[in-house]
């Protein structure tokens, strides 16, 4: 959905107030921060979702504690940290969701075998890599949820072809790319899934026409390659101009301060006052 996507600003927002935002989706968007929440306080604002929001720190949540905050979605937030959870045990952690947060690492989960980590979560945490996997064969991961795993790769999926990978999430992993997808085309690939893969370009899409793109993918797509191609572009240029500056600089302090020049400078508009 379009709240969803990280394009969307709160200037966008209150530029378009006969849009019909979904404040579910507007409430966990990362662009929302806290002081939007409380200047607005007439908006339909989700905790639960919230909860969910990278700007919600745990200082927010200590301060107002009268809201509804779901811990259950705090606990994959990526501000909560292992030292907040264990520092807190009076509130309602979910361990199973704790599993997929970015901030447990592979050595906090062995340092902590009593606690009964969800393979199933722990399988979408961003710290898991292949060589994790590959070195814990004990561990039912869930090829599934790997799926969704920003350190999967196509080698990866190749060499464990036969696992029960969902292909609706692979097509739209970022580390996933259009070269990956024309190469291999027996690997079933969720098309309307693909138009969310940010690796996507317009002209990818332009020079791509037989592809079924999913007008609603395309919305919620971050199109990061073309932006970074874009600021990449922006930096190039600025660099490229200074260059010709400082070679047009250095040409014009040459010949006009070339020996043969000191008797033309009062002709220039120089004297010696």
């Amino acid at each position: 959905m379009l709240s969803e996507n990280h394009n969307i600003t709160w200037e966008i927002v209150k530029a378009n107030p006969t849009k019909h935002w979904d404040y579910n989706m507007l409430s966990k968007n990362p662009n929302i921060t806290w002081e939007i929440v409380q200047d607005n306080p007439d908006k339909k604002w989700s905790y639960y979702y919230l909860s969910r929001n990278p700007n919600i720190t745990w200082d927010i949540v200590k301060n107002n504690l009268d809201k509804s905050w779901s811990f259950y979605c705090l606990s994959v937030n990526p501000s909560i940290t292992w030292e907040i959870v264990k520092n807190n045990p009076q509130h309602q952690w979910s361990f199973y969701y704790l599993g997929e947060n970015p901030n447990i690492t592979w050595d906090i989960v062995e340092a902590n075998p009593h606690i009964q980590w969800s393979e199933l979560t722990l399988s979408r945490n961003p710290n898991i890599t292949d060589e994790i996997v590959q070195n814990n064969s004990s561990i039912n991961w869930n090829f599934c949820q790997l799926s969704d795993n920003p350190n999967i790769s196509i080698d990866m999926i190749l060499r464990n072809f036969k696992r029960k990978w969902n292909f609706w999430n692979v097509s739209k992993n970022p580390t996933i790319t259009w070269e990956d997808i024309c190469n291999n085309p027996f690997l079933p690939w969720a098309t309307h899934c693909v138009s969310r893969n940010p690796n996507i370009t317009w002209n990818t899409i332009d020079n791509n026409p037989e592809h079924k793109w999913d007008l609603w993918g395309l919305c919620v797509n971050s199109f990061t390659k073309d932006k970074d191609a874009f600021f990449l572009q922006k930096e190039r240029d600025y660099f490229r101009n200074w260059y010709k500056n400082c070679v047009f600089i250095e040409e014009f302090m040459r010949v006009r301060f070339h020996p043969d020049n000191l008797n033309h400078f009062e002709e220039w508009g120089h004297s010696e006052r």
